[in-house]
This record gives structure tokens, C-alpha cells and sequence, in this order.
């Protein structure tokens, strides 16, 4: 599979799938549910085989537009949050407000970054609120995204320009939109990081924290992993105590475990592409619930 060159195709592209479909969406995690319910709500006819859940069927999700280590704004941070508003809030229950802990020191540092950002900022001390960030469950709202699109559970063991193979056998002619996270890995071979991570589950809610980790919801987040290759990852005891460390520094005491749950991301710096035979929509990480809607209305406007 070779990859052309540039982000976004210069010209429409011109679906020319089965009769039954435009578009074949391989991936159902947040990539492939957002970008398969955009084009849906285009009118395209779209069809979605997955394998599995993986790291995107996490109990808790934070849309968080700046970057914890740097302080500094992603770009297109007040459109990326508005899009990913507008698209969940049709479908999951939105928790407006997040807060990030800052070292007294590093506080002008980030004011400064964050001056033209656009997106509301209230500081409270060494204390960040964003009233416009939000968390949600995406377990309920992937499922919500992907109602009455046609699906398919089965494993892609081979794409090629005209379509994909699966595991069952069965062939389906593309053209592909691949968004298949860090499994997806394994078949296109494709350049990225791979990091693991564990989330621990507890009996305290939590209260929208993010310092190093985040904790909000009753899942308490923050460790990474480098992996070298796409497997199934299971939580340390060096992980869970490392999060209960976390957060036992900010809140005072080690908050109740009561489950964990673990996932590998998969991180690329090119998260869209045109490729023969369909698109690459992949390599979000830990951003893909902030980021997918915005690049999936860009695919969007990429193929109609």
C-alpha cells in the first residue's frame, strides 16, 4: 500500500463502491464512529467492519484542548471543541469542565501561551478551569454514533486498491476509509508509536483533575507504555500503584480500586491521508475523541 502525497486529496473523490455502499469503514472506535456518522449524515451509504473494541470503548474520555506537559492550545482548539459539542451532544450526555493543576511557576508561561488560543480560560490561583471542556462515557456514545449504520464483525486480513479481505473469507470492494487504531497496525505495517496505557476504575467520582493524570468520572488515567508492536496489554501492579500515587499527592489520600481497564493508542503526526484504494483515518492516540469530528468533517468535505 503506498501512500500519496498530501493530506487531502486537491480533488473530489468519487465514491465507487459495492451497490450496496459508498464506503467500506474498517475500525469502530471513536475514529471509525465519528467519520462512519458524519458520512451518513451526508447521505453516503457506508458499511463498518471491526474485530474488536480496543482503547476507544474506555469507561471515561476527556475532551482536554491543552496540552497538559506544554500548556499550550492544540490547533483549531475552539473549533475542534465546538464540532465534537455539536456531534456527541446529539448523542451522550456532555460534563462541561475540566481543570488542570499548574506548578506557581509555570503560570505565566501558560497564560501566555494560551492568550490568543481562543477558547475560555478562568484561573483560579495555579488552578486552570475550562468551562468549555467536557468528558463523557464513550461506551454508550460509540455504540449511540454508530446506530442503524450496517456492520459487520469480522477481522480485515488483507487490503489491497479494489478492497479488503476478511477473515470469513467474504470480499468487499472499496474504496476504504481505514481507521482501525493501534490492532490496525498489524496489517498496514504503517510508522507511529504504540503506548499502553491503564486506567484504574474506583469507587470515588473523581472531580475533572488533570495534573500528570486525570481523574474524573470514577477512572483515574495517566500511564504510558511504549510498546513495539500491536498486543493485548494487562495492567501492572507497578501501573496501579503509580496511578494511586498520582493521585494521592493531589488529593490527599489513595482513592478506592475497584477495576481497571487498559488499551493501546496508536499516534501518528499525519492522522489523514489519501491512499490508493481509499483513506487513511488513524493514529489519534489519546486525543481521537477531541480530534475525530473535526478531521472527519474534513474527509468529508475531501470526498463530496
Amino acid at each position: 500500500m503506498n501512500s500519496l502525497s498530501g493530506v487531502l486529496p486537491k480533488r473530489k473523490t468519487v465514491a465507487t463502491g459495492s451497490p450496496d455502499h459508498d464506503f467500506v469503514v474498517v475500525g469502530a472506535g471513536i475514529a471509525g464512529a465519528t467519520v462512519a456518522r458524519t458520512l451518513v449524515d451526508l447521505g453516503l451509504r457506508v458499511l463498518v467492519v471491526s474485530a474488536g473494541k480496543g482503547a476507544s470503548h474506555a469507561p471515561v474520555a476527556i475532551l482536554n484542548p491543552v496540552r497538559a506537559q506544554r500548556g499550550k492550545a492544540i490547533p483549531d482548539a475552539a473549533e475542534t471543541l465546538a464540532v465534537a459539542r455539536l456531534l456527541y451532544g446529539r448523542f451522550a450526555r456532555l460534563h462541561f469542565g475540566l481543570e488542570h493543576v499548574v506548578p506557581p511557576e509555570a503560570v505565566p508561561k501558560w497564560q501566555a501561551n494560551l492568550k490568543d488560543a481562543g477558547i475560555e480560560t478562568v484561573w483560579r490561583g495555579h488552578r486552570l478551569f475550562l468551562p468549555q471542556a467536557f468528558w463523557m462515557h464513550p461506551r454508550t456514545l460509540i455504540p449511540a454514533l454508530l446506530r442503524n449504520i450496517p456492520r459487520i464483525h469480522d477481522r480485515v486480513v488483507a487490503w489491497f486498491q479494489e478492497g479488503i479481505w476478511l477473515q470469513s473469507g467474504r470480499f468487499l470492494k472499496g474504496p476504504v476509509i481505514w481507521a482501525a487504531g493501534a490492532e490496525g497496525t498489524e496489517i498496514t505495517g504503517l510508522e507511529g508509536r504504540l503506548v499502553a496505557g491503564t486506567l484504574l476504575l474506583t469507587k470515588e467520582p473523581g472531580r475533572g483533575v488533570i495534573q500528570g493524570f486525570f481523574y474524573v468520572g470514577g477512572a483515574l488515567g495517566g500511564t504510558h507504555r511504549p510498546v513495539p508492536r500491536f498486543l493485548a496489554h494487562t495492567p501492572t501492579h507497578d501501573e496501579i500503584e503509580e496511578l494511586r500515587a498520582k493521585a494521592r499527592a493531589i488529593l490527599g489520600y489513595p482513592p478506592t480500586p475497584i477495576g481497571a481497564f487498559t488499551g493501546v493508542r496508536y499516534l501518528k503526526d499525519q492522522v489523514l491521508r489519501e491512499v490508493p484504494g481509499g483513506f487513511l483515518f488513524t493514529g489519534f492516540g489519546s486525543t481521537g475523541h477531541l480530534r475525530a469530528p473535526i478531521w472527519a468533517r474534513r474527509l468529508a468535505r475531501a470526498i463530496l
